[in-house]
């Protein structure tokens, strides 16, 4: 269940590294104001109190679980190592290589004694045992361990289940006496971590290509109030007086965006052979839901320029821009490498979808061109770094696409419309981005396979580029004879050579492009599922084949293998 993720160091013993009641407190701050834009679970306050208790019960010497409980206890652990862990990743490649580590191998020993309380925690299952594990996922998925994220996000669904967080009445709701007065915060932490798992469900289906646990169908749970931590008491919300921004407006608006990807996911990718007409009026009302779901968002998460917010109100409309940004090229990326010239009547339509597709990956790009260059957090969220592999991969694709790869249609208006993207400086802008993007996943795996994959597309692009579809057809073609006629194998160091079989995706036959492997005339065949597949592959596990058994490497391999 953690094959493939980078290995906990051993505990070196000693005692537990807990900072300091001032350190602590900055890290608390940190991981609410700027480490989770969007998973907003916990109850700030509480938590707050919690933490308070942890280090009253180090300073006496006593267990850190005393009074409190292992599930909370091991709850503060976790927001500490992923303040820890956050603040050293930011640094980047500032931060020398030996306090990185050292920074890191602390929130790993935090993690793993808050793993340890769950585990030994005693009792039924509760809110706050369902929060300690699904802050244990959102741990996992930042230190780049997602195979780790997946199974054990696997048992955050199953105690929502037992607990019945997902609808309006639970168990436990109705065996209450009927006089007893409901806690309003406790009722609120329960709907925002159920939605919390909801949008993580949806996301982590989409990044591994695998069915989501929740069906819309099994859910009436509703959306949390947006009533900011300070403002709730036990009794209900707190009066408020004059206007003022919700930072819970994020997780709602997420949920609801999250929802239209899941429509996508099911409408879209689930037939690979759908028509081109049929899929394109498909998307094209999908299209609609997002606009209409950018219309609905408030002020500062949508029509305010985020360089103009407060940090914490910063990172969540860049949030809310990439979640956007993501759901159009999730809708649209599977009309780039259609065969224009197979769907004629149709082409506007479809060339529709491929400048919205476009648009969207040159949005994303020129985002995390600003992240990078102003010093912000782009280093240390998992989520971004995929969704800019999702843009890099668009634009290397379609430019393999616009250039032939194959296609003696080399224009950029296809079947005449007047409809292009914008693509002046497009390319040059995803090399700068792909460098951002491998110097801020250098020290983890597997989002530095990203860069591997994403490397590979480029030079073919640029193959097709320099050379032009025929030239580059003609050389496939050789190489590919003579490896047949001499039996014998290919040349060594290959990145994308382990699809040889018609179980694994991409499941062609491959030939050498510039000293590496890329299968041969992919794109003429390439169907919507096709995507589902190049998302998870730098994730690893598929029927067919195994990873290295050293798929984790604490430096770069002098082969470039991953697989």
């Amino acid at each position: 269940m953690c094959a493939g993720d980078k290995p906990f160091e051993p505990d070196p013993g000693g005692p537990l590294p807990i900072p300091s009641v001032a350190t602590a407190s900055e890290l608390l701050a940190f991981y609410f104001d700027v480490c989770i834009a969007t998973y907003r679970f916990l109850h700030r306050p509480t938590v707050a109190a919690w933490l308070d208790r942890l280090q009253s019960n180090k300073a006496q010497g006593l267990p850190l679980a005393h009074g409190l409980g292992e599930m909370k206890a091991a709850v503060v652990l976790t927001i500490l190592a992923i303040g820890i862990f956050h603040r050293a990743m930011s640094r980047g490649r500032q931060d020398p290589v030996h306090e990185e580590f050292l920074s890191l191998n602390h929130s790993d020993r935090l993690f793993s004694e808050a793993a340890r309380l769950v585990d030994t925690a005693k009792g039924f299952p509760n809110l706050v045992s369902v929060q300690a594990r699904l802050i244990q996922v959102l741990y996992l998925l930042h230190s780049s361990r997602m195979n780790q994220a997946w199974y054990a996000f696997g048992n955050v669904f199953q105690t929502i289940a037992v607990l019945g967080l997902h609808r309006r009445t639970n168990r436990a709701r109705t065996l209450a006496s009927k006089a007893a007065t409901r806690d309003y915060i406790q009722s609120q932490c329960q709907k925002r971590t159920f939605w919390s798992t909801y949008i993580l469900d949806i996301y982590l289906g989409v990044i591994f290509g695998r069915p989501r646990h929740y069906h819309d169908e099994d859910i009436d749970q509703d959306l949390p109030d947006a009533v900011n931590d300070e403002d709730m008491t036990a009794q209900g919300p707190a009066a408020r007086k004059g206007h003022k921004d919700c930072a819970i407006e994020v997780l709602i608006c997420h949920a609801k965006i999250a929802r239209i990807v899941a429509n996508i996911s099911r409408r879209i990718y689930r037939d690979g052979k759908a028509r081109m007409e049929s899929l394109a009026q498909r998307a094209g009302d999908l299209v609609g839901d997002l606009a209409r779901w950018k219309s609905e968002l408030p002020p500062f998460l949508g029509s305010v320029n985020p360089t103009s917010l407060v940090p914490p109100y910063r990172r969540q409309a860049t949030s809310m821009k990439l979640a956007y940004c993501h759901a159009m090229m999730h809708a649209n990326r599977p009309f780039l490498l259609r065969r224009m010239e197979a769907d004629r009547g149709h082409s506007d339509l479809v060339q529709r979808r491929i400048v919205d597709c476009m648009a969207a990956a040159r949005e994303v790009l020129e985002m995390v061109d600003d992240m990078a260059s102003d010093g912000t957090l782009f280093h240390a969220f998992w989520w971004t770094h995929y969704v800019a592999f999702c843009s890099l991969a668009i634009v290397y694709v379609w430019q393999i696409q616009r250039n032939g790869a194959g296609n003696d249609n080399n224009n950029e208006t296809t079947g005449g419309t007047a409809l292009a993207p914008d693509l002046d400086g497009l390319f040059d802008l995803a090399e700068r981005c792909q460098h951002h993007l491998a110097e801020a996943t250098a020290s983890n795996s597997p989002s530095r396979r990203y860069s591997i994959i994403l490397e590979e597309l480029r030079q073919e692009a640029m193959s097709y580029t320099a050379r032009g579809p025929r030239q580059v057809y003609a050389e496939q073609t050789d190489v590919k004879g003579r490896d047949v006629e001499s039996g014998g194998p290919h040349e060594e160091g290959s990145r994308l050579d382990h699809h040889h079989h018609d179980s694994a995706p991409f499941s062609m036959e491959a030939s050498q492009v510039n000293g590496g492997y890329l299968p041969a005339h992919v794109w003429d065949n390439w169907q919507t599922t096709d995507w589902l597949d190049m998302d998870s592959l730098a994730l690893g596990t598929f029927s067919g084949f195994e990873l290295s058994p050293q798929s984790w490497f604490p430096e770069q391999p002098s082969n470039g293998l991953f697989f």
